[in-house]
């Protein structure tokens, strides 16, 4: 059934066009407790065509992932309420898909290191750093 599904998408539309409907079926919950960067992070990801669930604190962040379907969790290192650690365990839990931890330490703990799936981005970074950095997350490329 996929690859029927896929052979008709081939027929249909151009290259552009089948990234842009694989990209848009694909849902990032982003958890950061910095507003203004969440804010900044949310908007460059609707701009790239993602659905994105936005919660502000960990416990928002256990909430949504419990109504579960996210292809991406994108994390603050931050979080009040419930740490980054245990949010990205309790996704472990529910799904194998990415997970990129945005931080401004230079320096993850080896345990961090060492989840499966699991990237970081240092700040400070650039919006298509960030955006190219979510897209090999997805196993979105051009090729």
């Amino acid at each position: 059934m996929k690859r029927l599904a896929e052979r008709t998408l081939n027929a249909l539309f151009s290259e552009a066009k089948r990234r842009e409907y694989m990209i848009s079926e694909k849902i990032i919950l982003l958890g950061q407790g910095e507003r203004d960067l969440a804010a900044a992070l949310n908007g460059a990801l609707k701009k790239n065509g993602y659905k994105v669930d936005v919660v502000f604190d960990g416990a928002q962040a256990v909430n949504a992932l419990n109504n579960g379907g996210y292809d991406l969790l994108i994390v603050g290192d931050a979080l009040s309420r419930v740490t980054a650690k245990e949010v990205i365990e309790k996704f472990r839990a529910l799904s194998k898909s990415p997970v990129l931890i945005i931080t401004d330490r230079r320096a993850i703990k080896s345990d961090e290191k060492e989840w499966e799936g699991v990237q970081t981005l240092n700040m400070p970074f650039t919006e298509q750093r960030f955006i190219d950095k979510v897209g090999n997350l997805l196993n979105l490329t051009d090729n």
